[in-house]
């Protein structure tokens, strides 16, 4: 078992599928940190270093009266193919299945409406990279004069 990663179950997953290239994961990846919703990131996304799949941990804040305050997640996206992707949130938790039914459907209920405002998120067209090449508008060529070429100016008396 590898300690720096949860111990993560099937059963209690909530995926969302959208449109992205595998080469944007990243920069989802970063823009989804800076959104605002209830889920808070305790880091930033980090690559898994297989297919293109980045990973982080967070707290999902509930609203309004609750016994636990947040639930601890574990948020992926991962590309499925070249122009699909899918994010997950999932708790990191092995008692999922111990919580009330209540406690249970608020964690679902919460975690879907996240997951479908990042998919709102990503969907908008993206804001362009302005240190990306095909995004920096082309440099108009200077003309260059040479030292030697240059003529002194007729002085005025």
């Amino acid at each position: 078992m590898n300690p720096t990663r949860p111990v993560l179950l099937d059963f209690d997953v909530v995926t969302r599928r959208v449109d992205l290239d595998a080469a944007s994961i990243r920069r989802a990846a970063e823009l989804l940190e800076t959104v605002d919703s209830p889920l808070q990131f305790d880091e930033p996304f980090r690559a898994t270093g297989y297919s293109p799949t980045w990973y982080a941990t967070g707290k999902l804040h509930g609203d309004g009266m609750r016994i636990a305050r947040y639930t601890r997640v574990y948020v992926e996206i991962a590309a499925w193919s070249n122009t699909i992707a899918e994010v997950s949130i999932r708790p990191i938790s092995r008692r999922v299945p111990g919580w009330g039914k209540r406690r249970q459907a608020r964690y679902f209920d919460l975690a879907r409406r996240t997951l479908e405002h990042y998919a709102q998120v990503l969907a908008l067209p993206a804001v362009p990279n302005p240190r990306d090449r095909a995004v920096l508008p082309a440099r108009t060529p200077q003309r260059i004069v040479r030292p030697d070429a240059v003529t002194p100016r007729a002085s005025r008396g």
